[in-house]
């Protein structure tokens, strides 16, 4: 990120707009991980009040990282940065997520990638860096130094860190300058051309839309094999062990009623009776699929055997969904054959659906609650 920034300061070239997204959190007493989110957050001040680079590049570091938030960035991601060290297996299961989600992947040859990497194919993956072996050997060597002081496009991004091009404290980032120059564990410098390259190569291909969206689409097709279905079949293949029937429908029709009994919780339903008509009052926003069987089930309960006539106000109903129509054409006929049912204060989009539908035809439809009572009344 800090070598695309200075090399389109230095040439002026354009690119497409590239947003950098990090989230995550730093353990208490992990001094070195709580620099780097500050180094993160430094660069982006430089970077997002440069005009020079306004509409082509942004960072953010997005705060408090949980499931709510993944759930928001793994879906808008185009590109998914998965550069554990090879031979860490640091990936979790994070890059599964984005692939499945159709980002594409820039990753080492670590952990979950490899799979990844195997079961999308090699030319939908962005593969970078050394292997665990080579890793091993550089860290045996010391090649460190060598990479530092040989690549002097490499050194200059490196430098940034104590030059003061971020902030005016040099001191500040010059314990993670000296962890990059002095001994670099996790080997950032052996794989830097080698994952600046995928990133050039990556920049280029985003720029052919048809390709890139082919590539996420073979990517989302491709990720079953990390579905959890395929996992359960894996483990019952190695201990040995089938399905039990009786207890799967068990726990279906479990499932099934925890749903239903949710629903009824969700649909808050206001019940009372006036001038001997039984009033009902969906209180939610929408009659749709999600709460249609609950809602009639809740109607069709409050209709007792002494009930003779039964209006439903929709007063704080903005939206009725066509799947809920059938619903109430069914309380219709329990009521037809002892009473009358009658709805009343349906807004103008619902009055529409019902005339579309030739509903307004079957049902008796006033304007008001007492309009309705009124109607009863004179039965």
């Amino acid at each position: 990120m800090i070598a695309l920034y200075l090399d389109i300061k230095e040439t002026g070239k354009t690119i497409a707009p590239k947003a950098h997204l990090f989230a995550g959190k730093a353990a208490p007493g992990y001094r070195m991980a709580k620099l780097i989110i500050q180094l993160i957050n430094t660069v982006a001040r430089k970077i997002n009040r440069d005009p020079q680079v306004a509409g082509q590049l942004k960072v953010v570091f997005l705060e408090d990282y949980k499931v709510s938030l993944a759930e928001k960035i793994i879906p808008a991601t185009d590109l998914s940065e998965q550069i554990s060290t090879a031979g860490t297996e640091a990936s979790g299961t994070s890059n599964m997520k984005f692939a499945m989600n159709g980002a594409l992947t820039i990753g080492t040859y670590d952990g979950a990638n490899i799979e990844i990497r195997e079961a999308v194919g090699i030319d939908n993956f962005y593969l970078f860096g050394a292997v665990a072996e080579e890793i091993e050997e550089s860290r045996r060597l010391g090649h460190h130094h060598n990479f530092y002081h040989q690549n002097p496009a490499m050194a200059r991004v490196v430098d940034t860190l104590v030059s003061g091009l971020f902030t005016s404290d040099r001191e500040l980032f010059a314990p993670l300058h000296h962890m990059l120059t002095e001994g670099d564990h996790y080997c950032h410098l052996l794989d830097f051309d080698s994952y600046c390259q995928a990133q050039q190569q990556a920049m280029i291909d985003f720029e052919q839309p048809e390709q890139w969206h082919r590539r996420a689409l073979l990517n989302i097709c491709r990720m079953g094999e990390f579905s959890s279905d395929r996992t359960i079949r894996g483990y019952a293949g190695i201990f040995g062990v089938s399905p039990a029937k009786e207890r799967t429908r068990r726990a279906k029709k479990g499932l099934v009623d925890g749903y239903q009994s949710l629903l009824r919780m969700s649909m808050n339903v206001e019940l009372h009776t006036e001038q001997g008509v039984k009033i009902i009052v969906p209180l939610v926003r929408r009659l749709d699929a999600s709460v249609v069987q609950a809602f009639k089930q809740q109607v069709l309960e409050a209709i007792d055997p002494d009930t003779k006539n039964v209006l439903l106000d929709l007063s704080h109903v903005d939206f009725i969904d066509s799947s809920c129509l059938g619903a109430l054409v069914s309380i219709l006929k329990s009521v037809n054959g002892q009473g009358e049912l009658a709805l009343c204060s349906l807004n103008d989009t619902i009055k529409n659906l019902f005339k579309l539908t030739r509903m307004d035809r079957i049902f008796a439809i006033k304007e008001t609650r007492q309009d309705a009572l009124n109607a009863f009344t004179s039965l």
